[in-house]
């Protein structure tokens, strides 16, 4: 079906049903994405993303406003896991990040 992404069994609509961009997130510690993608905001380190549900294995796209460290030194706790590989976000350049259900891994500049 057109505007259609599968996550895991799940299907996120563009514009005939849900929206595919959630919230801006502010960054924290831990962020919390809801939809494939997110715009971000601050310079605050994340060390934990948490998975929009149990189970989840899939891409998120975020959009950051600012330089924010994504860092490799969290502790997984329930559906929030930590980044693999550190990254430092760039404004404007978007990134893509893979989650195995273990580990959230920075893949590529949008």
């Amino acid at each position: 079906m057109a505007n259609e992404l599968n996550f895991t069994g799940t299907f996120w609509r563009g514009p005939a049903g849900p929206p595919l961009e959630g919230a801006s997130l502010p960054t924290a510690a831990t962020i919390a994405v809801t939809h494939p993608i997110h715009e971000i905001t601050g310079t605050t380190q994340v060390d934990l993303i948490t998975m929009p549900f149990t189970g989840f294995r899939g891409m998120v796209l975020l959009k950051p406003t600012g330089a924010a460290a994504l860092t490799s030194g969290g502790t997984a706790s329930g559906n929030s896991k930590p980044i693999k590989v550190t990254y430092t976000t760039v404004a404007n350049r978007p990134i893509w990040l893979y989650c195995d259900g273990d580990f959230w891994y920075p893949m590529a500049i949008a």
